[in-house]
Formats: C-alpha cells, sequence, structure tokens
C-alpha cells in the first residue's frame, strides 16, 4: 500500500501534502519521503495529544487550512474514516480543500476487529467509497491483500483479544505471515469477496 502511496506522490513535483489522522511509523516514513521530494508535510487530527501541526475536525478541513493558507496537493487519511461519524462530509471537505489536479488518498479497514473504541463506526465495502467519491473528476479503489491475508490478519490481531487462545492464535498468524508473501494490491475487485481493506484515490 504504501509503494501505491509514493507512486502516486511522484505525479507532483515538490508536493504540499496534508496527512489526516496521522502519527505512527507509516507517516513519519511517508514524511521524510515527501521531504525529500522537496515538498512540504503538515500533519492534522483531532485529538491535540498526537501533536498535529493542525488540531481540527476533518469535516472542516478547507476552513483550518484556509486559515494556514494551505491548499495541498494531495491530502492522505490512512485508517481514518471509519472513525469519522460524518465520513461523507469528511470527504466531501477534503475534496473542497485540495487544489485543482489534486489528490485524495483514503485507506479504510474491511476485515479488523473494532478498535478505537467508542469511536470504532464503519466498514466500508467497494460500493460505499465509490458511491462517496463520485464526485471526484476520477478514482480508483484496489484492494489491499485477498481473502487469505485477511485471515492472516485477524490471527495477528489475536494478540489483542486477551487470554491465552488469542496469542495461540497470534502465533499460528505470525507463522502464516513467514510463509505468504506480503499482500498484493487488486485493481480487479471482481473476484475479491474478503481483503485487510482498500486503497481509495480521488482525482479532483
Amino acid at each position: 500500500m504504501i509503494e501505491s502511496v509514493q507512486n502516486n506522490l511522484l505525479k507532483y513535483e515538490a508536493p504540499t501534502v496534508v496527512s489526516v489522522g496521522g502519527y505512527g511509523p507509516v507517516d513519519k516514513y511517508l514524511k521524510n519521503y515527501v521531504e525529500s521530494l522537496g515538498g512540504t508535510y503538515t500533519t492534522f487530527d483531532l485529538d491535540a495529544k498526537h501533536k498535529p501541526d493542525i488540531v481540527g475536525d476533518v469535516t472542516e478541513i478547507s476552513s483550518y487550512l484556509e486559515q494556514q493558507e494551505i491548499k495541498p496537493d494531495v491530502i492522505i487519511a490512512l485508517e481514518v474514516l471509519e472513525h469519522v461519524r460524518e465520513f461523507s462530509d469528511a470527504i466531501q471537505a477534503c475534496r473542497n480543500a485540495l487544489r485543482d489536479n489534486g489528490m485524495l488518498v483514503i485507506s479504510t479497514p474491511w476485515i479488523i476487529p473494532i478498535h478505537d473504541r467508542p469511536h470504532d463506526y464503519y466498514r466500508f465495502t467497494p460500493e460505499v467509497l465509490a458511491t462517496h467519491l463520485r464526485e471526484f473528476r476520477e478514482f480508483e479503489i484496489r484492494a489491499r491483500g485477498d481473502y487469505k491475508d485477511s485471515v492472516i490478519m485477524l490471527l495477528l490481531r489475536g494478540l489483542f483479544s486477551g487470554g491465552l487462545v488469542g496469542k495461540f492464535l497470534m502465533v499460528i498468524g505470525a507463522l502464516l505471515s513467514y510463509l505468504f508473501p506480503l499482500p498484493k494490491v487488486y485493481a480487479d475487485l471482481s473476484k475479491i469477496d474478503s481483503c485487510i481493506g482498500y486503497l481509495s484515490i480521488g482525482h479532483k
């Protein structure tokens, strides 16, 4: 998935990037990558504890960025929308905040247990994602992994379920993840019944 994000960032010279809800190792990696391209990387989050550059609600991101005189080429929101009750408003707000020919990159989980309670609201099918990306000039939706990968992901999450059974399942998942290659990203969704999640890219 990260490789796909990187390839899309290469479409812009010295890109202005805003990351919504990103504060972990993946976000740090992308920040270093964008800066290596001569671009700028601004973090945006509702939770001040994550120490973002801008604290705010993603459904109003356009107003926040306008106040900071930031007009991004790219907005990235990885594993965020499932935690936004008004996710449709968030997608529209991100679209409004982008430059013309800008790009929204979002990833959403499919097979993953409930997390970050009580703010875990949704799981998205490709059809739902397509419905809410239809106002973009064009968009693409790709599956991250397949049925096998989704099973491995559930087993790996066993560690967080507690107890000996959860730990046992996690060990099985770890062994399977070692035996099988990293999940692929699939553009053809017609035969993907289950996956880890989806990577969606909307072009304004």
